[in-house]
């Protein structure tokens, strides 16, 4: 996989393996219309390295938004 549930469970707080079996599980009923899902956040997800990285991102965009709205 690409990292997509990866990168979502990470966001929010969410198990990894538990993400992906829903995912799969979702996949198989729906008649794999969540594949198709994945394949677009791929896309246009931006990608980090490490979990740590993404985490900076995030700091520096929130201090950033506190920073202009006060």
């Amino acid at each position: 996989m690409a990292g997509v549930c990866s990168g979502l469970s990470d966001y929010y707080c969410l198990r990894k393996n538990g993400l992906r079996l829903a995912f799969i599980l979702f996949s198989i009923i729906s008649f794999f219309l969540p594949a198709i899902v994945y394949i677009v956040l791929w896309l246009i997800l931006p990608k980090y390295l490490s979990t740590q990285a993404m985490a900076r991102h995030l700091r520096r965009k929130a201090l950033l938004k506190k920073s202009l709205t006060c």
